[in-house]
């Protein structure tokens, strides 16, 4: 495969070089981004991260509860930039596994939530993480909760030899 691509890249081209690697994040890595997102906006709001937690993980299950709260703030960016309180929370729960709670107030002065997705609307972002957290023995769920929405990850804190929980 690698000689066919070489074969039909112009020879003129410079070489592409290799994409840099993906950077994993961890628990740790949570503050700050969440500072970031409320510095930017209208929201009040607050992250409750067990202390002692962060880096206490397997890599793989650090980075995708960090992505289910990525994920869950650009939905709220995105459906709710009014959203008057958000409130992220990490915690160890029996298993023993770590969940990951996202919940937003909902818009200001609107219904709350997401408004209903038009048909071929919308991302394949909780969709794509939802597997992404199953591959891990993990679930995920999302959807309205009181006048808001709210993004729930449970992780395993253990993977066996397959990377699953």
């Amino acid at each position: 495969m690698d000689h066919t691509l070489q074969a039909l890249r112009d020879p003129e081209a410079p070489a592409l070089a290799e994409p840099p690697p993906t950077k994993v994040h961890g628990l740790a890595d949570l503050p700050e981004m969440v500072d970031r997102f409320l510095a930017s906006g209208t929201a009040d709001g607050s992250l409750e991260l067990e202390p002692g937690l962060a880096g206490t993980a397997p890599r793989a299950i650090q980075d995708a509860a960090y992505r289910v709260v990525l994920e869950a703030l650009t939905n709220v960016r995105r459906h709710a930039p009014s959203a008057g309180r958000l409130e992220v929370e990490v915690v160890r729960v029996p298993g023993p596994a770590l969940r990951v709670t996202v919940t937003d107030s909902g818009r200001q002065g609107g219904p709350g939530g997401l408004p209903a997705r038009r048909p071929g609307g919308g991302g394949t972002g909780l969709a794509g993480l939802s597997e992404r957290i199953g591959a891990l023995g993990g679930d995920l769920s999302a959807g309205p909760h009181a006048r808001g929405w709210r993004v729930r990850g449970v992780l395993p804190l253990r993977l066996d030899r397959r990377g699953r929980g």
